[in-house]
């Protein structure tokens, strides 16, 4: 017969902290379901206009601060000029960042569901 697991396991852990798994478990599962989206499409609507104005821009404040369909988004503008400059009209790059922002915003709202909602 086995006792209670000790706290310094991962098991111990996991009972102490249950919601802290499923948080983990959720977080995961969203970023395995953006890759398999993400797996199976190509450039799309918005992408080829600001590939296409990264293309033909230079990297200054004219294209970093210029609006996109009423958005102000230099840092996307400077991520697209990167990107393309780097590897051209690949699919892989964009898919590789929109998969990292999955995580990065996920991990993001658990952080901040816990600073609201201390338990």
């Amino acid at each position: 017969m086995t006792g209670p697991a000790p706290p310094d396991t991962v098991v111990g852990w996991a009972r102490r902290a249950p919601v802290h798994v499923v948080a983990g478990v959720l977080i995961a599962l969203s970023v395995a379901w953006r890759a398999s989206i993400t797996r199976r499409g190509y450039l799309a609507v918005d992408d080829f206009p600001l590939i296409s104005r990264a293309d033909a821009a230079g990297l200054g404040p004219d294209y970093l601060l210029a609006l996109y369909n009423n958005h102000f988004m230099p840092a996307a503008h400077l991520l697209t000029w990167v990107t393309h400059r780097l590897t051209g009209y690949e699919y892989w790059p964009y898919a590789t960042l929109l998969i990292i922002g999955q995580a990065v915003v996920s991990i993001a709202l658990y952080r901040l569901l816990v600073l609201m909602l201390p338990a």
